[in-house]
């Protein structure tokens, strides 16, 4: 068996150095490109969206998508289920009755 790692080299120390200056890169290519989604983005007919977080994510790591979500006028909601911690039986029905609720209030279907 070699000394190599098995999953090859580490990343360099000079890509760690520039992290920083990458993640302002990344900072300001996001608001240019909120920008221009600003402007071409259809706007809502005001129906019920439900956002679902991935897994081991929860409402809050998808607050910036149900933030312009609702900036585009539609009426948007977390799935309010706390951490996804992948499809138990549980959460499958529990994410059934807030569907069936919000198609209720709203009077429609749920995207």
């Amino acid at each position: 068996m070699s000394d190599q790692e098995p999953y090859g080299p580490p990343p360099s120390s000079l890509l760690a150095l520039t992290e920083a200056h990458r993640a302002l890169a990344e900072v300001f290519s996001l608001n240019i490109s909120r920008r221009t989604q600003n402007k071409i983005a259809p706007q809502g007919d005001g129906h019920p969206v439900m956002v679902l977080p991935g897994f081991m994510g929860g409402d809050g790591y998808n607050s910036a998508l149900r933030s312009y979500l609702s900036k585009l006028n539609y009426a948007v909601h977390g799935w309010g289920l706390g951490r996804n911690l992948g499809p138990r039986e549980v959460v499958l029905e529990s994410l059934e009755e807030r569907i069936h609720y919000l198609s209720g209030r709203y009077e429609g279907p749920v995207s």
